[in-house]
């Protein structure tokens, strides 16, 4: 758990409908939740997960995990992605990484779950 409870910006990259992290989310509800996955079924599976999530704006968006961090134009203390970035090439996960090193916060976390 992070030492700022409330107070920190989490993207989940491929968050698919975010069953498994919403517990923790609830424990240490992050100010702003970001979620991005190319499927709209499990997007909208999030939206009842995440809907009880006290005093956080949550946003998600339908989209490609890479493209989104290449993309995004925030900073980040949290970047978590559970079994996605697995399906990327090689150079795409070097792509990701350098992505990553650009929004996320000086103190921030990246966390990978996956096989």
């Amino acid at each position: 758990m992070r030492d700022d409870p409330g107070c920190y910006r989490l993207l989940d990259l491929g968050c698919g409908n975010a069953r498994y992290l919403a517990p923790c989310l609830r424990q240490s509800p992050p100010a702003l939740y970001e979620g991005v996955d190319l499927s709209e079924a499990a997007l909208d599976e999030t939206r009842g997960y995440l809907a009880d999530l006290p005093g956080s704006a949550v946003t998600l968006t339908q989209g490609d995990l890479l493209e989104a961090v290449e993309t995004i134009n925030k900073i980040w203390d949290v970047i978590f992605t559970g079994f996605a970035v697995h399906h990327l090439t090689a150079a795409d996960k070097a792509r990701f990484f350098q992505a990553v090193g650009r929004c996320l916060a000086e103190k921030g976390w990246l966390i990978l779950a996956g096989r």
